[in-house]
């Protein structure tokens, strides 16, 4: 067996290499790593052996800024098949693996994964056909969000049943390739803002609140600024319940509270905060050198379990 100290990181990133502080941070440190592009890879699935001391999932830029959206299930299956065979090994050897990566990649999911965390979110209606759209949405109060289940597909916000109507007969809810709707009760952010926690290993690393802007015609609009921001420990608490349940190594989770009744809605979890997502503020910890720190660890750990082996 070839030593894990002579094989490099495999980064599975979406876009391009200089968009990642991670990547840059592992520069700094002299880490060898290989960038893997999910949308122009090749693997035998004859061979269950993996090239790389550390397989890292970091599909973080959002999605909607990935040219080839096929790369996203290219990564889920690959990772399948690293993590099938010799199992004890190769998943110590992957970090945000295929359930963490399900999860970033399905609204659907997400919610699942918040309810099994006992956790609250928006009322929220699954349907998978344009047929079922106004029964569902007769049953929810106005305004909604119309999601497709792909984070990378449009929202949709309408403010009565009867703008949705005129939508629907304009045919102009379809959206290519997207089988999976969700309708979700629109809640009104307290403060104009939403909470993103940033965690790692399923603990809190950073939050800030991303202010909102715009007349919300298209569910969340672009941020207006972003501010470093420290949840109560019952939300951090809840968040890192969040993150463990989602398996994922480091990643975020997004709540809001509800401006009319001061109820706390948890709605989204991510890949971790990208150069895209969330500009430079002004934090207490420096995020991308803890999460290096944390892949370093994780190379460690690995090195002791193939000497045991």
């Amino acid at each position: 067996m070839s030593q894990l100290s002579e094989k490099p990181l495999g980064i599975l990133y979406g876009h391009e290499e200089h968009y990642s502080p991670l990547l840059q941070e592992l520069r700094r440190r002299g880490l060898p790593y290989t960038r893997i592009d999910p949308s122009d890879h090749v693997y035998e699935l004859a061979q269950p052996e993996v090239s790389y001391s550390l397989l890292v999932n970091d599909m973080s830029a959002p999605l909607y800024h990935i040219p080839d959206k096929s790369g996203i299930a290219q990564t889920i299956e690959y990772l399948r098949h690293i993590e099938k065979p010799y199992a004890t090994l190769n998943s110590s050897r992957i970090v945000n693996g295929s359930r963490a990566a399900e999860v970033f990649s399905s609204r659907t999911r997400q919610l699942g994964t918040i309810a099994a965390a006992g956790l609250p979110f928006p009322r929220t209606h699954v349907v998978s056909s344009m047929s079922q759209l106004l029964k569902a949405c007769s049953q929810l109060s106005f305004p909604i969000l119309l999601k497709g289940n792909q984070p990378h597909t449009p929202v949709l916000r309408f403010e009565s049943e009867e703008t949705l109507i005129h939508a629907y007969l304009q045919d102009k809810l379809t959206a290519a390739n997207e089988h999976t709707w969700l309708i979700q009760e629109c809640i009104p952010p307290k403060g104009n803002h939403i909470v993103r926690i940033e965690t790692l290993n399923g603990r809190f690393l950073y939050a800030v609140k991303l202010y909102i802007t715009g007349n919300e015609q298209s569910g969340w609009p672009l941020q207006a600024k972003v501010e470093a921001f420290t949840p109560g420990p019952e939300l951090i608490q809840a968040a890192e319940t969040l993150a463990r349940t989602a398996l994922a190594d480091f990643g975020s989770i997004e709540y809001l509270t509800d401006r009319r009744t001061n109820d706390i809605f948890f709605f989204s979890i991510r890949p971790h905060t990208s150069s895209f997502s969330t500009p430079a503020v002004s934090l207490h910890t420096k995020p991308f050198e803890r999460i290096a720190d944390y892949l370093e660890e994780r190379l460690s750990k690995v090195k002791e379990i193939e000497l045991a082996l």
